[in-house]
């Protein structure tokens, strides 16, 4: 058996809002860098997940074929 029996639910029904504001800084035509900050509201659990956010992203376009 378990040493310790515990239960855990993986569905969770957590409204939320998040507002964003990104910015595009292209480099040549194939390379970019992509920045994006926010703030995360939430209805329940805000002292959990409530707060800023910043996600940065290296974008890399493939070449067409031709």
């Amino acid at each position: 058996g378990n040493l310790i029996n515990l239960e855990q639910s993986d569905a969770w029904l957590l409204p939320s809002i998040n507002t964003n504001v990104g910015l595009e800084i292209p480099f040549n035509e194939r390379n970019g860098l992509s920045v994006n900050f926010g703030c995360n509201f939430f209805d329940d659990e805000q002292q959990d997940f409530e707060g800023p956010s910043l996600s940065v992203a290296w974008k890399h376009f493939l070449r067409r074929r031709e």
